[in-house]
């Protein structure tokens, strides 16, 4: 259980600097989350004026088609947030010779590999995929 705790701290603190690293400019961060809410808003809207003149779209209602797209947005989020920059991170840190490095921490390699960057303008997707979801799950 103490490992388990450690590990948690661990990504809890890679989360931490991350945040601070995109934080260092503010008017950059609020600029890309401004930017990331009208995108998922330009991504929902079809959806909402389709089903404002019909009532169904080959056998879909409006909480169906909302769900999918709720879906959508979270998984695209975790992905562009969380794999695409860990990916990109682990092809040059092998480039580089600095996963040698990573390996040698006292933190579990594959989880520091995988782990160690987020990007927190996809923080967006996610929570406009929760927030479309739980307007499809009100409907």
């Amino acid at each position: 259980m103490r490992e388990v705790a450690r590990q948690v701290r661990a990504v809890g603190a890679l989360l931490k600097v991350s945040l601070a690293t995109v934080m260092q400019y503010r008017s950059n961060f609020l600029l890309q989350l401004v930017v990331g809410l009208l995108r998922n808003v330009g991504r929902v809207a079809p959806l909402a004026l389709v089903f404002w003149h019909r009532s169904q779209v080959a056998g879909w209602e409006l909480p169906q088609a909302l769900l999918v797209m709720a879906f959508f947005l979270t998984f695209n989020g975790v992905q562009g947030g969380v794999f695409e920059p860990n990916l990109g991170e682990a092809v040059e840190a092998i480039r580089t010779g600095t996963l040698d490095l990573m390996l040698m921490k006292p933190v579990d390699g594959q989880l520091l590999v995988s782990l160690r960057k987020f990007n927190a303008d996809a923080i967006w997707d996610v929570l406009s995929g929760l927030a479309v979801g739980i307007a499809a799950a009100s409907l």
